[in-house]
């Protein structure tokens, strides 16, 4: 098909997603817990968060579990962004960088080499979430940093926050594909019957004993 049309002979269908990849691009900007700038500057063969090399005990920022929050990425399209434990969305491409339409608003991903805003729900887990350049010769170098996220005492899980935002989100809960049907049981183990004994060898009868020698006269 050319660019831009539809192929008649590929079907229609809309994938039912978990509740984790319901969408947030949609939403309403009042509707985010937090928007945030990360910026990832550098040259000569590293780079680093903010300007500030990473400290293993200094947070970048800290997110509230059970939301859904926004990082606008800035210097990202010279350093592709990492983020670890949660999938995000691409809200807007801000330097107008597709990479050839790779990069579309509404994909998810969790690796970015452009600069965009992405929104992400923080569910599931509360602790750190590492960040770093997916160079990894710069992330070696300290091009890396990390969020803390904490509990929250209305619900963390993804479910709970597609609750929240029911009149916007529309993804269900997926089911899993169905067991493997169970294995057949193997055929029961006889092991072959010992051949049988064969009867003791009936002993020879004694030779008799020779007549007595008569007594002398």
């Amino acid at each position: 098909a050319n660019s831009g049309s539809v192929d008649a002979d590929l079907a229609t269908f809309s994938a039912v997603k978990p509740n984790y990849l319901a969408d947030l691009h949609s939403l309403a900007n009042t509707r985010i817990a937090s928007t945030r700038r990360v910026n990832v500057r550098g040259g000569g063969g590293a780079c680093t968060f903010e300007g500030v090399p990473f400290d293993a005990d200094t947070p970048h920022h800290s997110l509230e579990a059970g939301r859904v929050h926004q990082y606008n990425l800035d210097g990202t399209d010279g350093h592709p962004f990492h983020l670890h434990v949660n999938s995000f969305q691409i809200s807007a491409i801000t330097n107008g960088n597709t990479e050839g339409g790779y990069y579309q608003v509404g994909d998810w991903h969790d690796v970015l080499f452009t600069e965009a805003s992405v929104r992400f729900q923080a569910a599931d887990f509360t602790g750190k979430a590492v960040m770093h350049c997916h160079f990894l010769h710069h992330e070696d170098l300290g091009c890396m940093t990390y969020s803390v996220i904490t509990a929250n005492s209305e619900g963390n899980n993804a479910a709970s926050i597609a609750s929240a935002y029911t009149t916007k989100f529309t993804a269900t809960q997926a089911t899993g594909s169905p067991p493997p049907p169970p294995q057949p049981s193997p055929p029961p183990f006889n092991p072959p019957s010992p051949p049988p004994l064969s009867p003791p060898p009936i002993p020879s009868p004694p030779p008799p004993s020779p007549p007595p020698n008569p007594p002398p006269n």
